[in-house]
């Protein structure tokens, strides 16, 4: 199977290409064919070989993401991306091994000089628990992307013994239960809380107890 390089897409695919700044405008460093232009000056051996264009630089406030999700659930998370270039920058947002993981609430827009924008994206879990890899790319910017997919829900059963010959508790002793709780869903160690009640009859009157 042949792999084609997509120019433009924020990765940088040797040997197809020497350069991928996450778009395909000409006069940024990166021409739109993805490959790496030469300093005009330079070229031109003086100043009138043109007007220096400057590069875009683009930060972004976060580059790792680690989440813990439990199945069928999602997760926002917001991303603030500055502009720190002198031109206009076009900002493209590309995942990478998260298909049908990551909602994308803009996939591109622009950013002039110094602008600063805030866009969101959602982690999603599926029905499938494990930890999951991938990548966001936004504009040449890398960020590193874990989900931890875990079961939503605690299942147990329950075995419970009254200890006490015929169910019965005289006036002043003590009632020698057994209690035993048997996990059902993920093998992992957990701590729990067992909330409980005590019905006490007397006489024909019902009490509870808690």
């Amino acid at each position: 199977m042949i792999v084609l390089a997509v120019c433009g897409n924020g990765i940088h695919e040797p040997p197809y290409e020497e350069c991928d700044d996450g778009n395909t405008i000409s006069g940024d460093g990166c021409s739109s064919d993805c490959k790496i232009e030469e300093d005009e000056e330079e070229e031109g051996g003086g100043e009138e070989g043109g007007e220096e264009i400057e590069g875009i630089d683009i930060s972004v406030n976060l580059t790792e993401v680690n989440l813990n999700l439990a199945v069928n659930t999602n997760r926002e998370q917001i991303f603030v991306v500055k502009n720190n270039g002198d031109s206009t920058a076009t900002v493209n947002i590309i995942q990478q091994n998260l298909e049908g993981r990551v909602l994308i609430q803009e996939s591109s827009f622009e950013l002039a000089p110094g602008e600063t924008k805030e866009t969101k994206v959602i982690f999603v879990a599926l029905e499938e628990t494990g930890v999951f890899t991938g990548r966001l790319f936004i504009g040449s910017v890398s960020v590193d992307v874990s989900l931890n997919v875990e079961t939503q829900l605690l299942l147990f059963n329950s075995n419970i013994i009254v200890l006490n010959k015929d169910y019965q508790v005289r006036q002043g002793d003590k009632l020698q239960t057994s209690v035993t709780l048997i996990p059902m869903g993920d093998p992992a160690r957990l701590d729990v809380t067992l909330n409980y009640k005590i019905h006490i009859k007397i006489n024909n009157i019902k009490f509870l107890k808690l």
